[in-house]
């Protein structure tokens, strides 16, 4: 009995693992058509005069593939399996050159502030890795906040480390909330299907890269999520 236990327990093992690298397939694939119809609905919308309807539709379209987008590259994050390639990295450069990206993804309603630090050191990072994590702690952001509000985003040194600072005017949680906030699938937006990886993938991704991730907030204060990296000595 104890003997067919273990191949039970071997079997749906592998079933696992079998199912995880589906998923990761069907996801990538999925992500690479949401990519082709996306540059189709923004060729399209070139065609258009601004305010027409088709035009707006087509707007709605971009935005809700933007969505869909930020939501399998989640999950891709959270399957991957490969190493990642690491490489010195200006924190600062990225940024700006993302800003206009970052704009888009929060939408009309919620402002954008960047602050960037002076001779910020070079870190060490997967370029990958990075821009998902300034999407997800964004995008978190922006579902904090679906009447519009202000997010800030900064970098700074700190000590021997680059301290990287995403903060909204949002409604803020409480500390139960907090307590949980970067456990897989953990989320308090069940109603509009929240998936609850997005905050878990960026504190696997920092943990991994040898920084430390904090968070600060409290009802009505908004939240303040902020990555020390270590930063490559000059």
């Amino acid at each position: 009995m104890a003997r067919a236990t273990k191949q039970e327990q071997q079997w749906r093992s592998k079933r696992l693992e079998i199912a995880g690298m589906l998923t990761g397939s069907v996801a990538h694939d999925f992500n690479n058509l949401l990519t082709l119809i996306n540059a189709h609905a923004e060729a399209a919308q070139d065609e258009l005069p601004k305010n027409s309807e088709a035009a707006k539709e087509l707007a709605a379209i971009v935005q809700l593939t933007g969505k869909a987008g930020a939501l399998t590259s989640q999950l891709l994050g959270f399957l991957r399996r490969t190493p990642s390639t690491e490489k010195p990295l200006n924190l600062n450069t990225l940024i700006e050159q993302s800003s206009g990206m970052y704009k888009r993804l929060l939408g009309e309603t919620i402002q954008l502030s960047i602050k960037l630090g002076k001779d910020v050191p070079l870190i060490l990072a997967d370029l990958a890795n990075l821009e998902q994590i300034l999407v997800n702690l964004l995008v978190n952001s922006k579902e904090a906040m679906p009447d519009g509000g202000l997010v800030e985003l900064t970098t700074s040194t700190v000590g021997k480390s680059v301290r990287l600072q995403v903060a909204d005017n949002g409604p803020g949680m409480d500390d139960a909330t907090k307590s949980r906030v970067f456990e897989p699938f953990f989320t308090t937006r069940e109603s509009d299907g929240g998936t609850g990886i997005g905050l878990s993938t960026v504190a696997t991704i920092v943990k991994a890269a040898g920084g430390v991730i904090h968070l600060e907030t409290s009802p009505g204060r908004g939240a303040s999520f902020m990555i020390d990296w270590p930063a490559i000595p000059s």
